[in-house]
């Protein structure tokens, strides 16, 4: 029994990505969670150590761990993955006007390979009335946000908008790591 386990455990963990959008969304939202956690919790990005004493994501390590296990659900919007924003219906998508007091939130909206569609998406987002930005993720690319959101309407419409987008990793998120 033993034996089998230990057979079935690293061919779980190179498992593809699942083929349902839904499923896949669940997962890479999970991972990127993860990732998160990891970055707030590793004293190597505290701003009081001038020196860390190893490399950051270094293999091997947990951080390395959570950041390919992006790579492995294929948790990045490539080029040939990006949504014809063109062809959206703006109708609905534009950002509300705040009502319901809220904790001050961002939306994680994407992971993009390229600048181009870093461009697009924060031009997209700023079209609508929405705050937009990314930070770029070595080995990753640029992580796209949305906000920060003071009122609940707010949060609910940028998911909303990741939702019409074909994004299914969005998330709402305290700070941007």
């Amino acid at each position: 029994m033993l034996r089998a386990l230990m057979v079935l455990l690293p061919l779980a963990a190179c498992a593809p990505p699942p083929a349902d959008p839904v499923a896949r969304g669940d997962l890479c939202r999970d991972a990127f969670r993860a990732y998160d956690r990891e970055k707030r919790l590793n004293p190597d990005f505290l701003p009081i150590r001038s020196v860390p004493d190893r490399p950051l994501f270094a293999e091997g390590s947990r951080e390395f761990a959570v950041e390919s296990r992006l790579l492995q659900f294929d948790c990045l919007l490539r080029p040939d993955d990006m949504p014809d924003i063109a062809a959206l219906d703006r109708g609905g998508l534009a950002k509300p006007a705040p009502v319901t007091p809220a904790p001050r939130q961002y939306v994680h909206l994407a992971l993009v390979t390229s600048n181009a569609d870093e461009a697009a998406l924060r031009g997209f987002a700023e079209s609508l009335g929405y705050s937009a930005g990314a930070k770029g993720v070595k080995r990753l690319g640029r992580r796209v946000y949305l906000g920060p959101f003071a009122s609940a309407e707010e949060q609910a419409a940028a998911l909303r908008l990741a939702e019409a987008l074909g994004i299914g990793s969005a998330y709402l998120l305290s700070r941007i790591p």
